[in-house]
């Protein structure tokens, strides 16, 4: 992993996405072969490129929003390029495919939201671990605040931020990489970060199905979450409704047609 002297690790990303670009270019071929299924070629993005991107996420995962932005505008093309989606056929070939549709398309999680559940599931084994010094990384610092004010956050602090909802919000929205900062300013503003959803958000915010749907956050593994918390309740109560309406649609499927 690449560490510059104040340890922001924005060089290390730069890195990784030019190795990355490099990657996809030497594969370009094999993501442009039309007898490969469109399915076999992201797979073989995500198994060949998107780990080159997420190297070392748990370590650089307070990032702003348009160096991830060129994360996401890079994957976009990678999964453009291996559906052969670009503009719709119906427009005359004018119109672009959105973003959201090329998702759900491919049906994998967006980056960002990719980045932020290998980050939980990473810190989720602190607590399987028995060493006093990993121990204690589970115990937040006093000066934390002050640190997150400054920007020098140590990469444990993560669960922190994900208690306070920074990191993403209850419709799975990853606000903390939607926040305009420069590159290398680590400062998390605590009283500015939380606050209603949706507000002062940069670029699109269109997460896929699979994103949208996805409610790991509420396994207890994760434990710095707290299950009484005003995020976790309004998630369980929309997967409790999209349980509900997907039981429904299955009842109303199965029911015999009496007209």
């Amino acid at each position: 992993m690449n560490i510059d002297h104040y340890v922001r690790c924005f060089d290390h990303i730069d890195t990784q996405l030019n190795k990355a670009r490099n990657c996809y270019r030497a594969l370009a071929r094999l993501f442009h072969n039309a007898n490969i299924s469109k399915r076999a070629r992201i797979i073989c993005y995500l198994l060949l490129v998107r780990p080159i991107i997420t190297y070392a996420a748990p370590v650089w995962w307070n990032v702003g929003a348009a160096q991830m932005e060129r994360i996401r505008q890079f994957e976009r093309a990678c999964l453009r390029a291996a559906m052969g989606m670009y503009r719709k056929a119906h427009s005359g070939f004018i119109d672009r495919i959105s973003n959201k549709v090329i998702y759900d398309a491919a049906n994998i999680s967006r980056i960002d939201n990719y980045i932020i559940k290998i980050t939980r599931n990473y810190y989720s084994q602190f607590a399987n671990i028995e060493n006093n010094i990993i121990q204690n990384f589970k115990e937040q610092c006093t000066n934390l605040l002050e640190a997150a004010e400054k920007g020098y956050l140590q990469p444990q602090a993560f669960t922190y931020m994900d208690k306070l909802g920074i990191i993403q919000n209850d419709l799975n929205i990853p606000t903390i990489y939607h926040r305009s900062r420069h590159k290398a300013n680590k400062a998390i503003p605590i009283e500015e970060y939380v606050v209603p959803n949706n507000i002062n958000l940069k670029y699109s915010i269109a997460i896929p199905k699979r994103d949208a749907e996805d409610f790991h956050r509420l396994n207890q593994k994760y434990w710095w979450l707290d299950r009484n918390d005003e995020t976790l309740l309004k998630l369980k109560a929309r997967k409790k409704e999209i349980s509900e309406n997907c039981r429904q649609q299955r009842h109303r499927g199965n029911a015999p047609n009496i007209l």
